[in-house]
């Protein structure tokens, strides 16, 4: 009896669409939350705003507690943290390490 070989797949324009996918999606989820609330947005709303099935949403996400999540790390820890986090990295004198740090710390605590 032979040995079935598994093979890998990976596809980088299909991981592009994909990312695309699920930035639209979060996209317009974070509109229609904005518009009408959390209750509001439903999956079936968003999907529509997004271009895509209801059911790409759920496999995308699983849920609308798990987009809003991803909605608040991307506000929490956005452009605007990295660019910070990449200052920090920087800087030698300890003092302004530190202030910094707690710059950033407070960025992310008012997000």
């Amino acid at each position: 009896m032979a040995k079935k070989i598994v093979r890998s797949y990976y596809s980088l324009v299909r991981q592009r669409q994909a990312d695309e996918t699920r930035a639209r999606i979060a996209a317009a989820a974070r509109r229609l939350m904005l518009n009408q609330g959390y209750e509001g947005a439903t999956i079936e709303a968003i999907a529509r705003e997004a271009g895509v099935a209801t059911p790409t949403v759920y496999a995308v996400f699983g849920s609308k507690r798990r987009i809003l999540s991803e909605l608040i790390d991307r506000a929490a820890f956005g452009p605007a943290y990295q660019a910070l986090v990449g200052e920090v990295k920087d800087l030698v004198d300890p003092v302004a390490r530190l202030r910094l740090s707690a710059r950033i710390a407070r960025q992310v605590y008012d997000s």
